[in-house]
């Protein structure tokens, strides 16, 4: 009951087994970091809070996930609650957090020995989330930011999980299209779901079992098998984005009414996961909303941007976050 008051016990169901690795490939390559869009050859597209909401079924009001007990200063009570819930010593938390998190496999089979409720609650959210929506390089490790957030399970389901979302898969992409890296983290179902849902040329078949009123609408799709990670698949969906027209693209796959049934979606400014924080523009997309393009308002410049080879980060500074 715990979990289910969340709202976030239905992500168990949003995990592809499998992923078009050559599809996803060709549109990170089309990325810009510096608008959070796919360029395409006949303008930008880009992935919004109405279709994270749609797909993950995640709410897009809400609080910020910026958890004050995140915070450098705030940390040793951080490790010092992980610790206690999880009954191993601050030391190896402060290890593995340094190390990008706890791994999801130890978390489990800690909390398989407690029989404390609340921690055994908090204990399956972190590897939901961490096994779902902010998944890292290894596959296997929760942030010790999905910790905090844990602290207050009656505040969990206060949190707007849909920005935060996408501010990272944001973040996840702009590191994952610089020339020397070679694997995207973040919710990859999320991001091949939505190219199915705009792409009707790339979509496999539909799931038999998908239920529109019951199941996320990630669920809408029957990925069972595997696809080869061919250099030759690549290089036909680069070919195919290259000659793609406007006219192939669903623009509203979710109806017409997407502006009185997402309203924040509009929002314009900067969304944040934490530390994250990105921009987001509706304003370079609004074919998306079912309106006419027009020129795009100039994004907002960041305070610093470090953009190496194999990743990059940005900082828009503390004030940004009171945006959302």
């Amino acid at each position: 009951m715990l979990v289910k008051s969340t709202r976030l016990d239905h992500l168990r169901q949003c995990v592809f087994q499998h992923h078009n690795a050559p599809l996803i490939s060709a549109f990170v390559e089309r990325w810009h970091l510096e608008t959070n869009s796919f360029h395409l050859p006949f303008g930008e597209m880009t992935i919004t809070l109405h279709d994270v909401s749609m797909i993950m079924g995640l709410e897009i009001s809400g609080v910020a996930v910026n958890h004050p007990m995140h915070r450098k200063e705030n940390r040793p009570d951080l490790f010092k609650f992980i610790a206690n819930m999880l009954q191993i010593d601050e030391k190896q938390v402060k290890a593995k957090h340094t190390l990008g998190g706890i791994k999801l496999t130890k978390i489990r089979e800690l909390l398989e020995k407690k029989s404390n409720v609340d921690d055994v609650a908090r204990g399956y959210l972190v590897t939901l989330l961490g096994s779902t929506l902010f998944i890292d390089e290894t596959v296997d490790r929760a942030s010790t930011l999905l910790f905090s957030i844990t602290t207050d399970l009656v505040g969990v389901k206060t949190y707007s999980w849909a920005s935060a979302t996408l501010a990272h898969l944001y973040r996840e992409l702009g590191k994952a299209s610089r020339a020397e890296c070679a694997q995207l983290a973040g919710p990859s179902t999320l991001l091949e779901a939505w190219i199915y849902e705009h792409f009707p040329m790339f979509r496999p078949s539909l799931n038999s079992n998908f239920i529109p009123d019951s199941h996320p609408r990630a669920m809408r799709w029957d990925i069972h098998t595997s696809t080869p990670k061919l250099t030759s698949s690549l290089k036909a969906h680069r070919r195919r984005l290259d000659d793609m027209k406007a006219e192939e693209v669903i623009w509203l796959p979710y109806g017409s009414n997407v502006v009185d049934n997402f309203p924040l979606s509009l929002y314009h400014g900067c969304i944040c996961y934490s530390s994250t924080i990105e921009l987001y523009m509706p304003d370079r997309v609004l074919r998306q909303f079912g309106y006419v393009q027009t020129p795009p308002i100039p994004p907002i410049k960041p305070n610093k941007e470090y953009k190496p080879a194999h990743s990059y980060s940005v900082d828009y500074g503390e004030g940004m976050m009171s945006f959302w």
